[in-house]
């Protein structure tokens, strides 16, 4: 009767190293594609941020600063034709602006795995201001 209770606590023992085993493997996953996704994410809202205050597509005011936030439609036209402001900067992902119209900007090809989106205004050719949203993919 000894032995088998002896037995019985090395199985159980054993038992309970496999499944402690497994438990820190799977938090290890977990946590690992918790921290890639959070990364990306982090990217999508720093690049948007960019945008947001670039002068590339941002309304300047008297002092030479881009209005965070205010694109003109003037350098949406130009910048969905010619890149190469954006794209010295930043070297992949799709944004896309949508008010009474839509610019897409490709700036490379990435997995598009995030997606941000951000509010925006833009001020027409006729100085209307029109509320919109940036769109980031990542």
């Amino acid at each position: 009767m000894m032995e088998l209770t002896e037995d019985f606590i090395k199985i159980l023992q054993i038992i309970i190293a496999i499944i402690g085993a497994l438990a820190i493997f799977l938090i290890f996953v977990n946590y690992n594609i918790i921290v890639n996704f959070n990364e990306a994410e982090r990217n999508a809202l720093l690049l948007g941020d960019a945008l947001l205050g670039s002068k590339c597509l941002a309304d300047i005011d008297l002092n030479g600063n881009a209005i965070k936030g205010l694109f003109l439609e003037e350098k949406l036209n130009s910048i969905a034709i010619d890149k190469s402001c954006l794209s010295s900067k930043y070297k992949f992902g799709k944004i896309t602006v949508e008010a009474d119209e839509t610019w897409e900007i490709e700036l490379g090809e990435d997995k598009k795995t995030v997606k941000t989106t951000l509010a925006v205004a833009v001020k027409k050719t006729t100085g209307e201001v029109v509320m919109g949203e940036v769109k980031i993919e990542l």
